[in-house]
């Protein structure tokens, strides 16, 4: 039993630590764990083996959106919509994005948006997240459809 702790800890910390490189480099990795994570502490005083990592049950899945030729060559500054409606059942990262002098939500990179819904289990999680993610259009938009298919 005391072993099995052991791992967890661990492995609480190494997801940690993949959310603290994630969010620093936009990883999609970070993108499904962080509404995982019950309580997230905001004290940048604390180290990973001082945080008592509570995880929320359950699973989470992003879906990313990616710009019309992405990884190649794309174009920038499509206008987006439908992230008001999908941000009502998902949370909607924004990688390249920018905000236009108009207020529009723009595209500006190849992987712009990572819509990550939950569920009670990782298929309820998939269907989720392409649920949340099909309001959302932009001129180009291209995502996979094979998330969590073997």
């Amino acid at each position: 039993m005391e072993e099995q702790r052991q791992r967890l800890q661990e492995d609480d910390i190494l997801a940690l630590s993949c959310i603290a490189l994630g969010q620093n480099s936009g990883l999609t990795h970070s993108r499904t764990l962080l509404p995982m994570v019950r309580d997230m502490l905001a004290n940048s005083q604390l180290t990973l083996d001082q945080v008592d990592v509570k995880w929320k049950p359950g699973a989470a899945c992003c879906i990313v959106l990616a710009s019309g030729g992405y990884p190649v060559e794309y174009k920038k500054g499509y206008p987006i919509s439908g992230l008001e409606e999908a941000g009502k059942s998902a949370v909607v990262f924004h990688a390249g994005t920018k905000k236009a002098d108009n207020g529009d939500i723009l595209t500006n990179g190849g992987r712009v948006l990572g819509v990550t819904a939950t569920g009670d289990t990782l298929p309820q999680a998939i269907a989720n997240a392409y649920a949340a993610a099909k309001p959302i259009s932009f001129q180009d938009m291209h995502f996979r459809t094979d998330i969590g298919k073997v």
